[in-house]
């Protein structure tokens, strides 16, 4: 027992360094194994988290997709609005507004010339949409001109012409403005204050120069055909002062006196104060640059701009062939350098079946043939050009026909003010009204609720076949009216396409469906990105504290055996 005891006794410094390291070790994250394990603590940790991301990546994968899914999808959106555009203007689409969309309500005006005269010369004219056609035979038997007048020499424009007057400018027809000349007024600036209240006096000035010492104060109307007013209201007689009135009062020198335009109309002769004339021939304005001349005149036709026509039916072609690129892109066999992310698509298979139909409308014997239409080996449209200005010049309602929504009434007294994308079969409407000829109701082949009343307009009812359609009468008694519909080539490519790209329509909802799925998987993705990284901490500090446990393992193993090799040295 005493050889143990002196043997303790002997080692107390030993007892210190070696017990000490595990007593102050710290928890530290893991970054390296240095407790001579050899254990890739790094590398567990690493495995572990991976482990846990797997299936963030699996999202992420997903996610990919669908965003590729939806752009493809964006795509064909983006494709078919354009060929729904070019299908509205050829569609005959309902409403007023839509009337300046109408490639067949578009007009021109057409001179021809009648005599030694150059039509061009003369007149031109443009056409609003749906103005009415027709020829007219015109001549121009003068032009409106302003009223001009000069102020008698004034030597210098520049100097004080000693001048105190307040005096009224204006045009016959219109409210003068009043304008104050002081004595220190010059010519010059005599000019610019009358300009400044040309807007409301409706006379404008300037001055030229005759000679180095002769200077002339011109005054014009800004209208044609009205005569300029004038009057000294007060100080001295300014208008007689610069010569623009003689002792009588009158004008002194007119250079252009105030002239009427007098336009002749198939024989009508009517008088207008401008040049640019709008209301002698319903949504057509003429312009006038000259008379013509004696015994000659100008033929104007206001019909149909077949050159816009065929302008929008090339749009349409072109239209369709670029989506027709995309939807055979999409048919193309997955490969190793492309996966079409549409390939095989049920909506996508809808649509071009929908497009295809449409094409292949017929009306009564014709089809788009009668365009110069014909398919290449891939679906795409040709055009023979030649073919199509032909029938363009020759027969322009068969065209239309072929082409645009129509609607048939055997009472001219019913209108169609709008449609839906899907029009019933044919159908008998018994319109009813009061004793004083005032609407009040309709029922469909005998069945009521189908239109409501709103004022001279019937409505389909929701929910019902006729949707969609507003009819307007303009009768005074009860009436019996068939009505039957066509819908033409370019109605059904404008509906088949918004079917799709509508607010409601397949594509959309598809592609709002994949942006809803993508933003909620992004949220789970990130949820687990959170995770495994809080996961990370966690399992570092654990496996810190294994090391340090390991290490304080380690150094007790140490002080052992220095123990045991000291006692058995000493024994």
């Amino acid at each position: 027992m005493s050889t143990v005891s002196t043997t303790s006794s002997a080692t107390p410094a030993a007892t210190t360094t070696v017990v000490a390291a595990p007593k102050t070790s710290t928890t530290k994250p893991v970054k390296e194994p240095s407790d001579g394990t050899n254990i890739d603590w790094a590398g567990l940790i690493e495995e572990s988290v991976n482990a846990k991301l797997a299936k963030a990546t699996s999202i992420d994968l997903k996610i990919d997709a669908n965003d590729l899914k939806m752009a493809a999808y964006q795509d064909a959106k983006n494709l078919l609005s354009s060929l729904q555009t070019a299908a509205n203007a050829l569609r005959a689409p309902s409403g007023s507004t839509a009337r300046s969309t109408d490639a067949f309500l578009s007009r021109s005006a057409y001179l021809t010339a009648n005599g030694n005269v150059n039509a061009a010369s003369v007149f031109s004219a443009t056409v609003d949409p749906a103005a009415d056609q027709g020829t007219y035979k015109l001549e121009v038997v003068q032009l409106a001109t302003a009223h001009k007048i000069s102020s008698g020499t004034v030597a210098t424009k520049t100097s004080d012409l000693n001048i105190t007057s307040v005096i009224s400018l204006g045009v016959e027809g219109g409210p003068p403005s009043t304008l104050s000349i002081t004595a220190d007024m010059s010519l010059m600036e005599i000019s610019e204050a009358i300009n400044k209240t040309k807007a409301s006096s409706g006379v404008q000035a300037s001055i030229v120069q005759v000679t180095p010492n002769d200077f002339r104060l011109i005054l014009t109307a800004t209208e044609t055909g009205k005569s300029i007013t004038s009057e000294v209201l007060s100080g001295d007689d300014a208008l007689g002062a610069l010569g623009l009135t003689n002792p009588a009062g009158d004008f002194a020198t007119v250079l252009q006196d105030a002239q009427q335009a007098i336009v002749r109309v198939d024989d009508l002769e009517v008088t207008r104060s401008s040049n640019e004339i709008s209301d002698i021939i319903t949504g057509t304005t003429l312009y006038l640059y000259q008379a013509t001349p004696p015994g000659t005149s100008i033929t104007l036709e206001v019909d149909a701009n077949v050159n816009n026509v065929k302008t929008a039916i090339l749009q349409l072609v072109e239209a369709y062939n670029a989506y027709r690129d995309f939807a055979v892109k999409q048919q193309t066999l997955p490969s190793r350098t492309y996966d079409p992310p549409l390939f095989g698509d049920g909506t996508m298979r809808s649509v071009n079946a929908s497009i295809g139909d449409a094409l292949a409308t017929a009306i009564g014997s014709e089809s788009m043939s009668l365009l110069g239409l014909t398919y290449d080996n891939q679906n795409k449209l040709v055009i023979e050009e030649d073919k199509l200005d032909n029938i363009l010049l020759t027969n322009l309602s068969a065209v239309q026909n072929l082409l645009s929504f129509g609607m048939t009434t055997s009472n001219t007294n019913i209108q169609l003010l709008a449609r839906g994308s899907s029009l019933p079969p044919d159908f008998t409407l018994d319109i009813e009204t009061d004793v004083n000829g005032v609407l009040t109701g309709a029922t469909v082949n005998g069945q009521a609720g189908l239109f409501t009343v709103s004022g001279s307009r019937l409505v389909g009812a929701a929910g019902t076949a006729y949707e969609g359609i507003s009819l307007v009468y303009t009768g005074n008694s009860p009436a019996a009216v068939d009505l039957s519909f066509k819908t033409g080539i370019a109605e059904k490519l404008f509906n088949a396409a918004n079917g799709a790209t509508s607010g409601s329509g397949s594509l959309t909802l598809l592609i709002n469906n994949l942006s809803s799925q993508s933003t909620e998987m992004t949220k789970r993705s990130d949820n687990i990105r959170s995770q495994a990284e809080a996961y990370r901490t966690t399992i570092s500090m654990r496996y810190a504290r294994y090391q340090a446990a390991i290490a304080q393992a380690d150094s007790m193993k140490d002080y052992l055996s220095t123990l045991l090799d000291t006692w058995n040295a000493k024994s």
